[in-house]
C-alpha cells in the first residue's frame, strides 16, 4: 500500500454485519448492537474532497469487537 498522508484516519466497525442479523433498524439497541462482534474497517478521508479509501479490514473477532479508532505508526496500525 502507497503511504497515507491524508490528514484524517478513523476506524469503525461493521455495520451490516450478517451474523448480526445485518443493517439495524432504526429503533436501534445500541447494547445489543455493541454485544454482537463485528468486523472492522479502517479508512483515510482526504480532507481536499472528502473521497475515502478503505486501507484495512478484518473479519468478526470474538474477543475484540467494537474498533473505533486507528493509530498509523509507520507502516504498522
Amino acid at each position: 500500500m502507497a503511504a497515507i498522508d491524508w490528514a484524517a484516519q478513523t476506524a469503525g466497525t461493521v455495520y451490516d454485519e450478517p451474523g448480526c442479523g445485518g443493517v439495524p433498524n432504526p429503533n436501534l439497541d445500541l447494547g445489543q448492537f455493541a454485544s454482537c462482534p463485528r468486523g472492522f474497517l479502517a479508512v483515510a478521508i482526504d480532507p481536499r474532497t472528502m473521497r475515502d479509501s478503505t486501507f484495512a479490514q478484518g473479519p468478526v473477532n470474538p474477543r475484540f469487537s467494537n474498533a473505533s479508532t486507528v493509530l498509523l505508526v509507520g507502516k504498522e496500525f
